[in-house]
């Protein structure tokens, strides 16, 4: 004999089971929703940290930054995408966190203007170092 319960009891366990969930979070389109806040989904923070260092190991040496103008424009347009995700999301501290391991972002991602004599040669630009 197994016990049934009551349709009033099943809706009140389900409702339960997705007031929990919603508690723990919901995963959403790289975003986990909480009652309280909304920050990024993990994966989307490792695959920027990825991108960037990938960015930096090709470009970036000693104060110094390299590269010709579509790669700068290809770092700025990046750096674009992934802010503009963070910003739906409570990620003040990320970028944050993400532009103190990466002192090079803010002057490789900065607008400019490269002249026309200038594409496809290689240009060098400086950064200053940050204090840790």
């Amino acid at each position: 004999m197994t016990f049934k319960l009551p349709p009033i009891a099943k809706t009140a366990e389900r409702l339960l089971l997705e007031i929990e969930r919603a508690v723990a979070g919901i995963d959403f389109l790289g975003y986990v929703v909480r009652p309280t806040h909304t920050t990024v989904r993990r994966r989307v923070v490792s695959h920027a940290r990825a991108a960037l260092a990938a960015w930096e190991s090709a470009h970036v040496a000693a104060c110094r930054i390299t590269g010709t103008p579509d790669d700068f424009r290809a770092a700025r347009a990046v750096w674009a995408s992934y802010e503009g995700h963070f910003r739906h999301a409570d990620a003040h501290r990320l970028r944050a966190n993400l532009v103190h391991r990466f002192p090079w972002l803010p002057a490789a991602t900065r607008p400019r203007r490269f002249p026309l004599r200038l594409e496809g040669r290689r240009i060098t630009l400086h950064f200053p170092r940050t204090a840790a």
